[in-house]
């Protein structure tokens, strides 16, 4: 098995092989960000036109990577995530999906890269409410995955269709995802040590209020290689990796 540096070392180099070629994106439908919502970096010309923003991406499939690969892994723990080594790899190339899927997304600022770069996010946060209920019961890893396939193409479909909303939905799903965590600390006699889930949720945080700050343009330099979106992504896969710990840490399921 490669080391996941060195696979993603790999990766980022054909993507900088592909992004020299030249070309442009202009026969392709546009993103609904434009022509000026596309967050707060200037939008170039060519097959990257938002550099900052697409090669930040980058950090998610590094993180994915190393998650789906092992290289983390606790020995001694007996929960599904530690286990069962499809919901490892399920999460970690969640992960990747995110990573490449904001990079086609932010070099082509096309509706497909729209909808790639969405659908990313919602492998990953689908996956976040299946493991919470089939950790907390005695759910079938085949009904759990069959469940989360069909759940996200029908995710995918709603976004072609009501692509305004698709934030909104994310959204929705992320609370509950909250509450689901809450619900399972709070179980009797289930005590977690949680440091993994603060930093996770600490770093969304900080994101967060990143993000709002770029896509507003409150705190905006165009030109500069140094934005605020790119920080996001940053930030989100270090809590995507912060959230792993945090599942990697657990006891066994309760039931």
């Amino acid at each position: 098995m490669k080391s996941p540096v060195a696979v993603w070392l790999l990766l980022t180099a054909a993507l900088g092989v592909w992004s020299a070629r030249g070309g442009s994106w202009t026969n392709w439908s546009p993103a609904t960000c434009r022509p000026d919502h596309c967050f707060c970096e200037a939008i170039g010309d060519g097959p990257v036109a938002q550099p900052a923003n697409a090669w930040s991406s980058l950090a998610f499939v590094l993180a994915g990577l190393w998650i789906a690969q092992g290289s983390i892994a606790i020995r001694g723990k007996s929960n599904r995530m530690v286990g069962e080594p499809i919901w490892r790899c399920i999460y970690g190339y969640a992960l990747v999906t995110i990573g490449l899927g904001s990079y086609f997304y932010h070099a082509s600022l096309t509706f497909a890269g729209q909808v790639c770069d969405m659908s990313g996010m919602y492998l990953l946060i689908t996956f976040a409410l299946l493991y919470g209920l089939a950790r907390r019961t005695r759910m079938s890893t085949v009904i759990a995955l069959t469940t989360y396939l069909l759940c996200n193409l029908a995710l995918m479909s709603f976004q072609v269709t009501f692509p305004d909303l698709r934030r909104y939905v994310f959204a929705t799903l992320v609370l509950g995802v909250v509450v689901m965590e809450a619900g399972y600390r709070g179980s009797p006699g289930n005590v977690i040590a949680s440091p993994w889930l603060w930093r996770a949720t600490a770093a969304m945080g900080v994101a967060f209020a990143v993000w709002v700050l770029d896509i507003t343009k409150a705190v905006c330099t165009p030109g500069s290689l140094l934005q605020g979106h790119a920080l996001w992504h940053i930030l989100c896969a270090s809590a995507g990796w912060c959230l792993y710990r945090y599942y990697e840490s657990q006891p066994a399921v309760l039931s």
